[in-house]
């Protein structure tokens, strides 16, 4: 347990320098432990509107909930065969590299923003470059007994869908983003609901 608490932290502070990436940021500047306070806050700001939602939303009989993380989640049924045979591998605090197809879907808890990528796309699965929501629902939460800030026991594997919904502090945070059609806009602070459908993986 004590191990999770600490990856939990790291898991945590990789949201907090991916939320502060911007090109002229001088990182010594940053004030750790006040970015911690605001990602906590706003976290637990966000959790009765998520869980609403959620329960809502999601299949009772399937839906889960990671109260350390505050994300609820599904995985959604398949008549693809599961690829049990691919492996995690430990890489100090987190996981090596791996490369994943993926089809996924993105939408705002209110509707008004939504993106669907059907096609399926190259994703590295990796710290600064996949969204913290996306590292939990990929990385397993337990090998040879250690503990992990994951979703899924062998993480997600090929023909596996997962249906999450996250708090912003894991996806864009304090960015606003504009739909494909330019149709709609997603404010800052705002929790997402996520499919990823993976199509292949390997590293």
């Amino acid at each position: 347990m004590k191990n999770l608490k600490l990856l939990l932290v790291a898991f945590l502070a990789v949201v907090a320098v991916s939320s502060c990436m911007k090109d002229d940021n001088n990182y010594e500047q940053i004030d750790w432990e006040k970015e911690q306070a605001r990602l906590d806050s706003t976290k637990d700001a966000q959790q009765d509107e998520i869980k609403a939602y959620a329960e809502a939303n999601l299949n009772p009989e399937r839906r889960k909930y990671n109260d350390s993380l505050g994300i609820w989640f599904e995985v959604l049924p398949t008549t693809a065969e599961v690829d049990s045979t691919f492996e995690y591998i430990q890489s100090g605090a987190s996981f090596m590299t791996v490369t994943a197809s993926v089809k996924y879907s993105e939408k705002s808890l209110d509707g008004k923003y939504s993106k669907n990528v059907t096609t399926a796309t190259r994703a590295s699965i990796q710290t600064g470059y996949a969204p913290g929501a996306w590292l939990a629902a990929f990385y397993p939460n337990n090998i040879n007994g250690r503990y992990y800030p994951g979703l899924l026991p062998k993480g997600l594997l090929k023909n596996v869908k997962i249906r999450l919904i996250t708090p912003s502090i894991y996806y864009y945070d304090l960015n606003e983003v504009a739909d494909k059609d330019g149709t709609g806009t997603l404010p800052p602070n705002s929790p997402l609901d996520v499919v990823i459908d993976v199509v292949e993986i390997g590293r």
